[in-house]
């Protein structure tokens, strides 16, 4: 259940993304040769997901797996190898029709450790994860059991998913979405789903979260007090134009105090001069959503994938807007509401 207090509800169960640390280096892992009775370009995926799945759940119980077809006979191509151990089921003679199917277990990481900025060698065929974790409702409410997936994706972009829960195991009827599936489909060189239209609402969330950490910080100057000073702490009052670092170089400073339509505007413009192309070039701009992240994986990641990753480091906006008009002003407040409604076109949803 979330806490009733607005600010501590806004971070509750808020687990971004790790931090990654690069591709995975060589190592070694059981792995098993199977048929592909269709042979040609299409690898079948369920029953491959399926083989998968059973190898990885019994190679690290309850653990996760990264996951790989390969074509035939390319040995120890790549980050996942060979250790002599091989099971055989269906046909294996190799006739062009036939994959090797092998898997990884991460030792406890979390997939996105090994997976960030890596790029699967040419004879991967398809890549995947099988990992377990606790299920939980849509709206966050509540945890609702033990569940293990296992997802792999092929090089035309079909995937295929497994869902195990409460002793049922399911297809998954639609395909994978979030930073797993995002990252598999950057390591086999395929885009993901695009961005939103633009960054007018990662900047909106960016601000009313800096405002709540300024509430809750208590080695900060306090919690706002004034709409001026809410407006300090605006993207707009200080992010300059991309390629510049001057103050005076600042995108659209609004005047002391500006009526939340003219911030809005101000907002609006700070969104067309840093779409999520030119964010993803220079993503130390942000303290946050990519502490830490290198350019190297920013420049790996997608734009679809780059907005993903940044708006997940931070509470909903629905949250974040509640907390923010649980410690603020109520003048402040409202107008502080007018602008995210704005840049939402109307109030966040849950």
């Amino acid at each position: 259940m979330l806490p009733t207090d607005p600010s501590a509800r806004a971070r509750a169960g808020h687990r971004p993304p790790p931090r990654p640390t690069g591709p995975p280096p060589p190592t070694t892992s059981a792995c098993s040769t199977w048929a592909v009775r269709d042979g040609g370009t299409d690898l079948g995926l369920w029953p491959l997901v399926e083989a998968l799945d059973r190898g990885a759940h019994a190679a690290s119980p309850g653990g996760g797996a990264l996951l790989r077809v390969q074509q035939p006979g390319a040995g120890n191509d790549g980050a996942i190898g060979h250790d002599g151990h091989d099971g055989h089921d269906g046909h294996d003679g190799h006739d062009g029709h036939d994959v090797e199917l092998g898997w990884l277990p991460l030792g406890g990481d979390h997939p996105l450790v090994t997976l960030m900025g890596f790029a699967a060698p040419p004879s991967w065929l398809a890549l995947g994860v099988a990992s377990s974790g606790r299920a939980v409702a849509l709206d966050g409410s509540a945890q609702v059991g033990d569940a293990r997936f296992t997802v792999l994706t092929d090089r035309s972009g079909a995937s295929a998913g497994l869902l195990h829960r409460d002793g049922r195991t399911t297809r998954m009827a639609e395909t994978p979405v979030g930073a797993v599936a995002d990252a598999c489909r950057r390591a086999l060189g395929l885009a993901t789903p695009p961005p939103p239209a633009t960054t007018l609402e990662l900047w909106t969330i960016w601000w009313l979260d800096h405002l709540v950490e300024a509430a809750v910080d208590p080695s900060g100057s306090g919690p706002v007090r004034s709409w001026a000073e809410a407006v300090t702490h605006h993207p707009a009052s200080w992010l300059s134009w991309p390629g510049r670092r001057r103050p005076d170089d600042t995108l659209a400073v609004p005047p002391p105090g500006p009526e939340p339509s003219v911030l809005a505007a101000s907002a609006q413009a700070v969104a067309d001069a840093w779409p999520w192309s030119r964010l993803r070039d220079d993503p130390s701009v942000l303290d946050r959503p990519a502490p830490g992240l290198a350019a190297d994986l920013a420049a790996w990641m997608d734009d679809g994938m780059f907005a993903r990753w940044a708006l997940s480091r931070y509470p909903s906006p629905a949250d974040l807007l509640d907390a923010c008009c649980a410690v603020l002003p109520v003048d402040v407040a409202v107008r502080l509401a007018t602008v995210v409604v704005a840049a939402f076109g109307g109030w966040p949803a849950r």
